[in-house]
């Protein structure tokens, strides 16, 4: 009838789940053995460029940056395949280092976003134009390989890349989402969420004793406080994801909220203001894209596989690195205050990844949905895949 409008609840929490189908630190091995073993980032040891067979490299530094960071891992938990996994991180650290921009540029030591034009989305300004925040990622990589091989080289690129966004910083604390490599200028307005450049801030701070970004991560805290924060518009930041015209709370995403609480609660002595904003944006975060279930089609069949988190309101789909993500924020979050809901629901969450693992091979699937199966199993984003790895080895960590 006129003027009525039907809503129906969402599923709320309701554990306990299925548990682990694997001990975390199990599932955590086979899932940095299964890229380790990929032929695609094998060929790293007799090449110098990816093998563009794996298509997600056309996402180069994000692609390369997270099997930089993968084979670190198998470097330290892998006696066996320590060798040939520093040998394929340094080739592929060699790989972004000859690929960035020079030290003259606008965006000096800035890596590539995209690369050899096979953007599998839309790209802004293509090649010519990079994500701001997207070298963060080489940032953590090369800190990653300077602590497993002691090389100084990795180190510098790494201050070399953050002392370039000390430059790019706006008087405001914040910086654009995307900019020209010519010109240093917008592609577009609007302001880049700046959960990645504090987390590398701190960790310059905290594990070498770098204190020359403090003033650049205070500014940055403010702005995320001032401004995302207080409007809660936490927008997608996806290089695959058109960033013009983007209008308010139209792209919101666990990515921004989740990583974001899980910095704030990650600093040595959380404020009581640090921890009443992570509180909100986990709330945010299980508020519009966790689910604890869903409902069957008319075939009875469940499309999600739940417990799980959609990644952002454009590709409402479960992922597994937002799982991670959201996971992570509720692992510090009980680490923090004790709230023992909050590390049920984290396990929730990380006990579905070993669940949807193939337990054979060790392949740990991006999307948490039922989808025909690919003949092979490159539909994986490895910065995905990652981010489990990590969310599964902090959780095995923690078990008595």
């Amino acid at each position: 009838m006129a003027g009525q409008r039907t809503f129906r609840r969402d599923f709320a929490y309701s554990g306990p789940y299925n548990g682990p189908a694997r001990s975390y630190r199990e599932a955590a091995l086979k899932g940095m053995l299964f890229i380790h073993n990929l032929p695609q980032v094998k060929a790293w040891l007799t090449q110098s460029e990816p093998d563009m067979t794996y298509t997600y490299y056309a996402y180069a530094n994000k692609i390369v940056s997270a099997i930089i960071r993968n084979e670190c891992l198998v470097a330290a938990n892998v006696p066996s395949q320590r060798d040939d996994a520093l040998a394929i991180a340094c080739a592929a650290a060699r790989f972004l280092m000859d690929n960035s921009q020079p030290a003259t540029a606008p965006l000096a030591y800035f890596p590539p976003t995209y690369y050899k034009g096979q953007m599998a989305g839309v790209a802004d300004a293509g090649e010519t134009a990079t994500m701001t925040m997207d070298a963060n990622y080489t940032v953590q990589a090369m800190l990653d390989l300077y602590d497993a091989t002691a090389d100084s080289v990795y180190y510098r690129r790494a201050l070399d890349i953050t002392r370039t966004y000390v430059r790019l910083q706006r008087p405001d604390g914040s910086w654009p989402i995307k900019v020209s490599y010519d010109t240093g200028e917008p592609v577009s307005e609007t302001g880049a969420m700046l959960h990645g450049i504090c987390m590398v801030a701190d960790r310059m701070a905290r594990q070498y004793g770098v204190t020359e970004f403090v003033p650049m991560l205070d500014k940055a805290e403010r702005w995320m406080h001032d401004v995302a924060l207080r409007t809660f518009d936490l927008n997608a930041q996806f290089e695959d994801v058109s960033v013009l015209g983007l209008k308010p709370y139209e792209n919101l995403t666990n990515y921004v909220a989740a990583n974001y609480a899980r910095y704030l609660l990650d600093k040595a002595e959380p404020t009581a203001t640090d921890i009443a904003d992570a509180r909100q944006l986990i709330q945010l975060s299980e508020d519009q894209f966790v689910h604890w279930d869903c409902l069957p089609d008319s075939d009875g069949l469940k499309h999600y596989n739940t417990p799980c988190v959609v990644e952002q309101y454009k590709f409402r789909v479960p992922v597994d690195n937002s799982a991670a993500n959201v996971s992570g924020a509720l692992l510090r979050y009980y680490k923090v205050t004790g709230d023992t809901l909050a590390y049920a629901k984290a396990k929730a969450l990380v006990d579905n990844m070993t669940i949807q693992q193939h337990a054979q091979s060790g392949y740990l699937p991006t999307y948490w949905d039922y989808r025909n199966a690919r003949a092979d199993e490159l539909s994986m984003w490895t910065n995905c895949a990652y981010t489990v790895i990590e969310r599964l080895l902090e959780f095995a960590a923690m078990q008595p």
